[in-house]
This record gives C-alpha cells, sequence and structure tokens, in this order.
C-alpha cells in the first residue's frame, strides 16, 4: 500500500553544488531537479517572471522524513539560511514546514 509524503524544497539560486552533493546522499529512484531545469522548458509555471529562487518537488513513497532532514542538515549549502523544507504526508492535508 502506498503511503506518499509530498516534498518542496526551497533553496536560494546556484545551489546546484548543494543538490549534487544532496542527490548523491540521498537518491532514491529519481533525482531531485530543479524547477527551472532545462528540461522543463524555460519558464513553464505560472507568473509573468522568473523564480528567484529554486524549487525542487518530489514525491516519495514510505519516506522517512527524519532520514530526508538529516541528509538536508549535512549539505554543505552556500546559503544555509535560504534552504527550507516543505511536507505533506500521507494524512495530510496541507503542507508544513519541517525545521532544519
Amino acid at each position: 500500500m502506498s503511503a506518499v509524503t509530498n516534498i518542496i524544497l526551497k533553496t536560494g539560486l546556484n545551489e546546484h553544488k548543494g543538490i549534487a552533493e544532496l542527490n548523491a546522499k540521498f537518491f532514491q529512484s529519481k533525482p531531485f531537479i530543479s524547477c527551472d531545469d532545462d528540461s522543463l522548458g524555460h519558464g513553464w509555471y505560472a507568473g509573468s517572471k522568473c523564480l528567484e529562487c529554486e524549487i525542487y518537488v518530489g514525491a516519495f513513497n514510505h519516506l522517512v522524513i527524519s532520514d530526508l532532514v538529516s541528509a538536508i542538515r549535512t549539505v554543505n549549502w552556500d546559503d544555509r539560511p535560504g534552504v527550507q523544507l516543505f511536507a505533506q504526508g500521507p494524512e495530510g492535508h496541507w503542507m508544513k514546514e519541517i525545521e532544519l
């Protein structure tokens, strides 16, 4: 049976090394990619401007959120205060920010 947790990870711009490090530490079936990744097309999201942060989304089955939080905390981010994690668990109806 599925138990899906939806994730939004927000970072500052140009955290490519940090995301690569996170993907190496916490790789599941697919790595995190930016909402501005070239494979998605430029500016595909709503609004008339480009994002001024990096947004990464994911849906994980049977995620142990503390494992993801631990992995995020060990990454050498250029702008650590700019990193935020939001999660909606299997029984949730809204996202909540997870303290990092």
